[in-house]
């Protein structure tokens, strides 16, 4: 799905220091049209990307991410974010209009990047993967939006919205 942007976070990655190409394992999950192209890609790129296809057990990749990188250009509601939300991931996302913005402050819980700007995906990427303090306080403030997402929080936040309209 050309939405997705992965092509931005292959580009990113080109960009990346020599050290952290060597020493971090890059992965893309999913499958789709595009992957011919993007393996492609990362060989005119001359870097290294495992192609997972779908993924039954993502709960065993986000136990292993230190980053989610999502690229797209517009989502509806991006749950990979709230997932993420769970493991010690950090997330970093392309700001486009809504969806990551919502889920994301910028530089308190995730980082957030222009729309299909690979050189500030690349130094974002870069300073999570070097700093692994900042990292954990991003991951640590991360955590603390889990139970915006719980079954309970949810249901009462809906209760609420009825008794307004209802009230109106």
């Amino acid at each position: 799905d050309h939405n997705k942007n992965p092509a931005m976070f292959l580009k990113a990655i080109a960009h990346l220091d020599k050290n952290l190409q060597e020493n971090y394992k890059f992965v893309i999950a999913g499958d789709g049209e595009l992957r011919q192209e993007l393996e492609y890609k990362v060989k005119s790129l001359g870097i290294k990307v495992d192609f997972l296809g779908r993924v039954e057990n993502v709960k065993a990749l986000y136990e292993k991410a230190k980053a989610l990188c999502l690229c797209s250009f517009v989502e509806g509601l991006p749950t990979v974010l709230i997932e993420s939300l769970y493991f010690e991931v950090c997330r970093i996302s392309s700001s486009y209009y809504n969806g990551a913005k919502d889920l994301i402050k910028d530089n308190h819980d995730g980082l957030l990047v222009g729309c299909d700007d690979e050189i500030a995906l690349a130094k974002k990427l870069e300073l999570v993967l070097n700093d692994e303090n900042f990292r954990k306080e991003l991951v640590n403030s991360a955590k603390q939006r889990c139970k915006d997402f719980e079954i309970s929080h949810i249901k009462e936040e809906w209760l609420k919205l009825i008794a307004e309209v209802k009230n109106a």
